[in-house]
């Protein structure tokens, strides 16, 4: 169990602290500004004083009533507003102006004296859902003890776990006792039909049957069956089905870029998006982020306007520039009122704008919504459109930055080349409908026989590619081949007929190959070897 002293709730206190801590530090700092602006001659050296004596005060207006300051937020805002008007004219503040600076600089310091007003509360934090079952766990229930058999070994191959009954008569017991993933029952003619097939606690029940007549159908239908097959039952067509009823919301975290030169308010946000189960990076520094961005590739970027040495709208600029970072949302977060200022910054490429302090349940709405939206148009435009798998290009550019990761942290990882053996006969003898459910039956295998860490990817045709991060070649080479021994028992059904189908794969690792072409080359030459040796084999680059 975590230490409670690290849970996001107490990060969040503990942040509050350390800035009511350093607020009289920081008004210190902007007494010492005005102080510098008030002496200064010259229209140089009043203009540096301005900007010095800006930029404190921004900060302040931003964060201050974040942290239950509220009043003292309000004081800085206004003393922002008179500042950039007087920097606007590009002239030194008036008599009057600089009496109303003087005014406000000494109201800040009371204001902050005050009691703070409680902070906004947090959004609460989402339940945990308990896990209901094992997630490969699958009850087949099935007379025929030889077609049990048989369907536990196919749906085996495709990584789930299965346990058979003869009987209904059992099963209530079992599914209380070990709840699975889904149920899969046979109707039998005469004996049974799809009336009170339900499952306990949700479980997904997909019904098969030698019965293919319109009522069997509809009283499955009715009973909430999500799959009916008819004997000999497509096992890749089940399988996809199964896929589907028992497919969990096992969603990456969503990544945030956070660009804020005020400490405080950057990890303030963390922790809130932290609570939210989403991952940060923390930058006050706006010049120090295009290397980043590559490596951490956030979903989001929350962003500052106005910081010391490159402003938030030109640093949109700057990402919009290079297309790669295009799709990336970025959503302004800033005490800026001006609205020049707010469409200036949309049109640099930003794509919401919320001000300081915002109403938390607004950001959190903001952010959440434009990741998801990201994570969709970034999957339509990144995924092969038959396998549901990252494409070619984005198969190459994860092996880009996977291997530079590999090297940094000096960690192993292995690459893989996988093509279908005698693929155009499939095509020829079966239909090319019938080779296309052969890519989609191998794609399903690797995606359930794999991590969750590992990458799959549609390399072209009937040919995969996969990086397993963190592994060396001799346990890839286990792995692969063990996918490749269940993939060549899986039956293939076209009609009544049923064929087998096999793979040949090629290995390269990192060490000792440190550039990702060179990677690519070796895995596919050790294919080629694969091939040329018989097919229905795994080699490695290293022994090829």
């Amino acid at each position: 169990m975590a230490d409670s002293g690290d849970s996001p709730e107490s990060k969040l206190e503990a942040i509050r602290r350390r800035f009511a801590a350093k607020l009289s530090e920081r008004i210190d700092g902007i007494e010492a500004a005005h102080r510098a602006l008030s002496a200064a001659t010259g229209g140089a050296e009043v203009a540096v004083a301005l900007d010095d004596l800006i930029f404190p005060v921004h900060r302040m207006a931003g964060s201050a009533a974040t942290f239950g300051f509220v009043e003292a937020g309000d004081t800085a805002a206004r003393l922002e507003d008179l500042l950039n008007a007087v920097k606007d004219a590009g002239r030194p503040p008036s008599a009057e102006e600089g009496e109303r600076i003087s005014t406000l600089v000494v109201g800040l310091r009371r204001s902050a004296a005050d009691d703070p007003r409680p902070a906004a509360a947090p959004p609460p934090a989402p339940e945990e859902v308990p896990a209901t079952g094992e997630p490969r766990l699958v009850f087949l229930v099935e007379d025929d003890a030889e077609l049990a058999r048989d369907m536990a070994a196919q749906l085996g191959h495709f990584g789930y776990r299965v346990r058979t009954f003869p009987d209904a008569s059992d099963l209530a017991r079992s599914i209380a006792g070990t709840p699975p993933a889904a149920l899969i029952l046979d109707i039998l003619p005469g004996r049974e039909s799809a009336r009170g097939i339900e499952a306990p606690q949700g479980i997904p029940t997909i019904v098969i049957s030698s019965l293919d007549d319109l009522s069997s159908r509809l009283e499955a239908v009715r009973a909430g069956a999500h799959g009916y097959f008819t004997k000999p039952v497509d096992m890749a067509r089940l399988v996809e089905t199964l896929d589907q009823a028992t497919e969990t919301a096992d969603i990456e975290p969503y990544r945030i870029m956070i660009v804020e030169d005020d400490r405080e308010l950057a990890e303030y946000y963390a922790a809130l998006l932290e609570r939210e189960g989403m991952v940060s990076a923390v930058f006050t520094d706006p010049m120090k982020i295009m290397d980043p961005l590559s490596d951490f590739r956030p979903d989001l970027i929350l962003m500052d306007i106005n910081m010391p040495g490159c402003n938030g709208i030109e640093l949109a600029g700057v990402i919009r520039q290079n297309e790669d970072f295009t799709r990336i949302p970025i959503v302004f977060l800033t005490v800026e009122t001006s609205l020049s200022r707010r469409l200036l910054a949309l049109r640099a490429g930003g794509d919401d704008f919320l001000t300081k302090p915002a109403q938390l349940d607004l950001l959190m709405s903001s952010v959440i919504s434009r990741c998801q939206r990201s994570r969709l148009l970034g999957s339509m435009i990144s995924r092969d459109s038959m396998t549901g798998l990252v494409n070619h290009s984005k198969i190459k550019e994860h092996l880009d930055t996977e291997l530079k990761r590999a090297v940094r942290e000096d960690q192993p990882l292995a690459f893989a080349m996988l093509d279908i053996d005698r693929f155009k006969s499939v095509n020829d003898t079966y239909g090319h409908w019938t080779g296309d459910t052969v890519i989609k039956t191998l794609a399903q295998v690797l995606r359930q026989r794999l991590r969750k860490t590992d990458i799959v990817g549609r390399y072209g045709g009937e040919e995969f590619a996969v990086i397993l991060p963190n592994t060396d070649t001799g346990n890839a080479f286990g792995v692969l081949d063990g996918i490749r021994d269940g993939f060549a028992r899986i039956r293939h059904q076209v009609a009544r007929e049923a064929f087998y189908v096999t793979f040949s794969c090629g290995i390269a690792a990192y060490p000792p190959f440190d550039d990702s072409p060179l990677l690519n080359q070796k895995a596919d030459e050790a294919l080629y070897r694969a091939k040329e040796g018989g097919r229905n084999r795994v080699v490695s680059a290293a022994t090829a």
